[in-house]
């Protein structure tokens, strides 16, 4: 019985040691997306998007293979955006 508290002291010892040392210093950032590529081509026409997604003998649909768009604008006059396609 000792041996498992003298294990698990030292477990808890460890543990709490290296998240002191760990969230002391440092900062991380993030940019840019986790890309995967995709075989379908995105176009617009008159204010909509078509997506062509034709691969090899079959074409296949949007909704087969579009799940959610959003779109998101940079300024507020609402000239630059950025527009979001998320694939099943």
């Amino acid at each position: 019985m000792p041996r498992i508290a003298l294990a698990l002291s030292l477990i808890l010892y460890f543990l709490m040691t290296s998240f002191i040392f760990a969230s002391s210093t440092g900062d991380i950032y993030f940019y840019g997306a986790i890309i995967e590529e995709s075989h379908c081509q995105v176009s617009q026409i008159n204010h909509k998007i078509q997506l062509d997604c034709s691969r090899t003998d079959k074409t296949v649909s949007e909704s087969q293979v579009l799940s959610d768009s959003q779109l998101k604008y940079l300024d507020e006059d609402k000239n630059l955006a950025v527009m979001f396609l998320t694939y099943h």
